[in-house]
Order: C-alpha cells, then structure tokens, then sequence
C-alpha cells in the first residue's frame, strides 16, 4: 500500500531557504523525539517545546499529530527508493559494469543512504512503529523487502538474458541473494544506531557478494 503524495503528507526534509522553515523544524523534530522515544511516547505539548512554538501553532502547519508521523513514512519511502536505479537506466548500468561490480556499488549506496543522520532516524521510526502502526509494516514488507526483491529478480532476469548469469530461476536467484543482504542490512543500521564499528560486516558483505556472484555468473 503506498502512501500517497499529498500536499499533506510531503514536506521536502532537505533544509531549503525557500520552503516553509516552521514547517520543516516540526518535522525534524518529531523525527528526533520518535526515533528515541516511539510515537506514541512523544505530546504535541512536548514537540512544540522542542521547537519553540505555541501549541495552537502547530496546527498551523500540520492538521494532526498523526499527519506527522506520515509525512516521515512518505519521505521515508521517497528517499528509500531513491537508492535504486529506475529502470530506464538499468540496461546501461548493466552493459557498463560487471555483474558483482553492480551488486556492491548497491550496497555502497545504501550505506551512504544511511549515514544520513535523518534518514538513520526515519528508519529506526519505521523499525520501532512496524508492529504498533500498518503502514510502517507496509513500508517494511513492500518497500524494503518485496519490491527490493523484485528489483534484484529484475537485475537477473537481464543479466541472464545478457548471458552474463546462469539461466536459473531469477526469482529463486534474487531469494538466495538477497535473503542474506536483508538481515545484514538491519545489522549494519543497528550498528550504526550503537556507533559501532561495521567494517566487519561490511567485509561479510562483500564476501556474500562476490561468493555469489562466484557460483552464478558465467565469466
């Protein structure tokens, strides 16, 4: 199910002289106090404190406290998708570069994705909102999960055609490989939410790929 992209659930998080600064400070803020405390810990009286506006202000700018948290999902999953290539430019991708080559370049990525302090928080909002909250379990199993698979089905369903990977199955090829991906990908945002040090995972991760990429590709 995905969140549509209204007036009232997009606000650019992204500092911009030019857009409604009030309006951006709520939203950081509540990004900041949700990611500590969850949701449904955070008041409006103690969010509007943290920016420094009167209650009544707030509603100036969103028309509940819910919208708030929606707003996070939506900019959530826009900047989550952002770490995917569209597939207009996939073919290219795939002519110019070797298969593990692509693979790892991903997960560089996604790790610069998320040494974006903001982007760390929206997720640990996703993480702690899932069971609580149906669209952030929404977020979890369509964005992260279901659509990234069928992403990497995609990337091996052409890189078969290209000759460049065994003619398996590309949906059973994506399960192997991205299954592992995923539960290294938690690890390494829990690590980062700690500040401990993930070169050792990061190793594992590259080990994952190339091993991978060592049993299925044809060079």
């Amino acid at each position: 199910m995905n969140l549509p992209l209204t007036p009232h659930t997009f606000v650019d998080i992204h500092n911009n002289p030019m857009k409604n600064t009030t309006k951006i400070s709520i939203l950081h803020t509540c990004i900041e106090l949700f990611s500590n405390a969850g949701y449904s810990a955070v008041s409006i009286r103690e969010i509007t404190r943290n920016v420094g506006i009167k209650e009544s202000s707030l509603y100036n700018h969103f028309r509940t406290k819910d919208e708030i948290i929606e707003t996070i999902y939506t900019n959530y999953r826009l900047e989550f998708s952002r770490i995917l290539p569209s597939m207009e430019i996939l073919d290219e991708l795939l002519t110019k570069m070797e298969p593990e080559a692509f693979m790892q370049q991903g997960f560089t990525l996604f790790k610069m994705s998320y040494n974006n302090p903001t982007i760390e928080k929206m997720w640990r909002i996703v993480q702690i909102e899932q069971f609580r909250d149906v669209r952030a379990r929404n977020i979890y199993l369509d964005d992260i999960s279901n659509n990234t698979l069928l992403f990497v089905e995609q990337v091996f369903q052409k890189l078969i055609h290209m000759g460049k990977m065994k003619p398996l199955d590309p949906a059973d090829l994506a399960a192997v490989y991205q299954y592992p991906v995923f539960a290294m990908m938690i690890e390494y945002q829990i690590l980062k939410c700690d500040h401990k040090d993930t070169s050792l995972l990061e190793k594992r991760m590259n080990n994952h790929i190339h091993r991978f990429f060592q049993n299925y590709s044809t060079s």
